[in-house]
């Protein structure tokens, strides 16, 4: 990877595990529309409990050096 992130490392476990969908609704879904994530998590409760069962027991860390920031000019 030219860029190496962390983030999209762990974005693309998430794909692997089947949880993304998941983790896009805890990120997002009750910032953008509170009834829809309450509605999805209900009719996704398996998905959804799996992640955030999983998300639990991780840890995030960004490898030092690993940020990227543009140059305002």
């Amino acid at each position: 990877m030219k860029f190496p992130s962390r983030l999209f490392e762990y974005q693309r476990q998430l794909l692997k595990e089947g949880v993304f969908e998941a983790y896009n609704q805890w990120i997002f879904g009750s910032v953008q529309n509170l009834t829809g994530f309450q509605n999805w998590t209900t009719t996704h409760s398996e998905a959804y409990n799996q992640f955030t069962n999983a998300q639990k027991n991780r840890m995030f860390k960004v490898p030092q050096g690993q940020y990227y920031q543009t140059v305002s000019r």
